[in-house]
C-alpha cells in the first residue's frame, strides 16, 4: 500500500510541476508565449482581413455609387439633349409656320392687286369702247338730224333709245363676276 500511496502522491505533484527543472519551466513558458504570439498574430490577420474585407467593401460600394452616379449622369444627359432636340424642332417647325404664313399672305396680295389692276384696265377699257361708241352713235345721229331725213317724233325716238343703251351698258358691267368676287 505504501507503494500505491507513493504513486499518487508522485502523480499528484508531477501534475504540479514540482519537480520539474527551470529549463523546463523556461521552454513551456517560450512555447506558450509563442501559441500566444501566433494566435496574436493570427488575430490581428484576422482583424487585417476583415479590415480589408471591409475596405473592399467600402471600395466595391463607392465603385457602385460611382457607376449609378455616373449611369444617373448620363440619363439625365440624354434626357437634356433630347428635350433640346425637341425644342429646336418646335422652333423650327414655328418659324416654317410663321414664314409660309408670311409667303402666303405675300402671294394673295400681290394676286389681289393684280386682280384690282386688270379689273381697273377693264373698266377703262369698257368706258374707253362706251365713249367711242357713244360718239359714232352721236356722229350718226347728228349726220341723220343734219341730213333732215327725220321728223320731231324719229329725233326723239332715237335720242330715248340712245340713253336707253347707255344706262343697260352700264347695268351690265355691275353684274359682271370678276374671280375676286367669287
Amino acid at each position: 500500500m505504501n507503494i500505491i500511496y507513493a504513486l499518487i502522491i508522485t502523480m499528484f505533484f508531477t501534475g504540479c510541476d514540482l519537480f520539474d527543472s527551470n529549463e523546463i519551466k523556461l521552454k513551456k513558458l517560450q512555447a506558450q508565449t509563442q501559441k500566444d504570439m501566433a494566435q496574436i498574430k493570427l488575430e490581428k490577420e484576422l482583424a487585417n482581413i476583415d479590415k480589408s474585407k471591409e475596405l473592399e467593401k467600402v471600395k466595391l460600394q463607392s465603385e457602385l455609387e460611382q457607376g449609378n452616379f455616373e449611369q444617373t449622369m448620363q440619363l439625365r444627359q440624354q434626357d437634356n439633349e433630347m428635350r433640346l432636340n425637341i425644342y429646336i424642332a418646335l422652333i423650327v417647325a414655328l418659324l416654317i409656320i410663321v414664314i409660309s404664313s408670311f409667303i402666303y399672305y405675300f402671294f394673295k396680295r400681290r394676286h389681289e392687286n393684280e386682280l384690282r389692276q386688270y379689273k381697273d384696265n377693264l373698266d377703262k377699257y369698257f368706258h374707253q369702247q362706251e365713249n367711242n361708241t357713244r360718239l359714232k352713235i352721236a356722229e350718226k345721229l347728228i349726220d341723220a338730224v343734219a341730213s333732215g331725213q327725220l321728223n320731231q317724233e324719229q329725233k326723239t325716238q332715237l335720242v330715248n333709245t340712245f340713253n336707253g343703251q347707255i344706262n343697260e351698258q352700264k347695268e351690265q358691267r355691275k353684274q359682271i363676276p370678276l374671280a375676286e368676287e367669287e
